[in-house]
């Protein structure tokens, strides 16, 4: 996105993604940064976070412990209930750890357009904004009342 271009709205379904400090490797697990394009990224956005290893239900976010792509019926992760949602919805320090490009990459591939959270890493947002998704804060509070609104 060039300097001179203005992102004036955003307007879609939104999706609650919650909890603090998610970083990029839940976001996109770095096993999958071998892809030579980002063609693919969409499906590997929150990968382990989406699927269970033993086809069970699991709504804790905690990750399956198998590696094998191929594992894993979908859960209830919010990715997988909100299906077209086009507006994030996230918490504090969303997109810590490595600064991998790869994650917001994944997010906007996926069909997020905006993302409205607590606080963002620097780097996430400043990737997001190269990619033209706006990273926007609010306060705990709203956060969480739009978080509950939407489920």
């Amino acid at each position: 996105m060039s300097e001179d271009q203005h992102i004036t709205e955003v307007a879609g379904t939104g999706v609650p993604i919650p909890g603090d400090d998610i970083d990029t490797d839940q976001i996109l697990p770095a096993r999958f940064m071998k892809e030579v394009t980002f063609d693919n990224m969409a499906e590997y956005l929150f990968y382990d976070a989406r699927r269970d290893d033993d086809g069970g239900e699991r709504s804790d976010g905690s990750r399956a412990s198998s590696d094998d792509e191929s594992d894993g019926e979908f859960n209830d992760h919010p990715l997988n209930r909100f299906e077209g949602a086009s507006i994030a919805v996230v918490n504090t320090n969303f997109g810590c750890g490595s600064s991998r490009e790869h994650a917001p990459q994944a997010m906007m591939r996926w069909g997020v357009d905006g993302v409205v959270g607590e606080s963002f890493a620097e780097i996430f947002a400043d990737n997001c904004k190269s990619l033209g998704i706006p990273a926007i804060t609010a306060g705990h509070e709203e956060v969480v009342a739009l978080q509950e609104w939407i489920e």
